[in-house]
């Protein structure tokens, strides 16, 4: 397996040419900082629309047909629905697994959780993004331990999200 995320630790977020963005969209705004291992996300301004905050790993090339596995820990502050997806980089913005294989909403809660995420990607792209969007209430937001692979060998069976 071969690990995409060059910066698993969010060292160079925030920096020049890192890989790690904030995205803010109508009148979310979003600060972050970085206590290792993890990233803080405080989200400011949500209007109860779930994309309006996104926080993403970007950009990076994937194949059609690479076995691609995500896992991660997160929590929030107050409990909130959150994606997670891998799409194009740039317009447009469609997600390069099918819609069978698409992450979907999911909930976190205050206590840290594990998330484990195996697709199939559907669509060659040079420039992908790993990308967690979330944006329900004005809240904190933490993620730890991001992990984007690729695998050689049959996807691997794991806890479902």
């Amino acid at each position: 397996m071969k690990e995409i995320i060059e910066d698993p630790t969010f060292v160079t977020f925030g920096r020049g040419k890192s890989k790690w963005e904030l995205e803010e969209h109508e009148e979310v705004k979003l600060e972050a900082r970085v206590e290792d291992p993890s990233i803080i996300i405080h989200q400011k301004g949500a209007k109860g629309i779930h994309w309006h905050g996104e926080f993403r790993y970007a950009p990076f090339p994937v194949s059609k047909g690479a076995k691609i596995v995500l896992s991660f820990e997160a929590k929030a502050e107050k409990a909130t629905g959150f994606s997670a997806w891998i799409g194009k980089y740039h317009k447009p913005w469609t997600a390069l697994v099918t819609d069978e294989d698409h992450f979907g909403q999911r909930r976190l809660s205050s206590e840290w959780e594990n998330f484990y995420y195996a697709v199939e990607i559907s669509i060659s792209e040079d420039e992908a993004r790993l990308n967690f969007v979330f944006g329900e209430r004005d809240n904190v937001i933490c993620f730890r331990n991001i992990s984007l692979k690729t695998e050689s060998e049959p996807l691997a069976t794991g806890p479902a999200l």
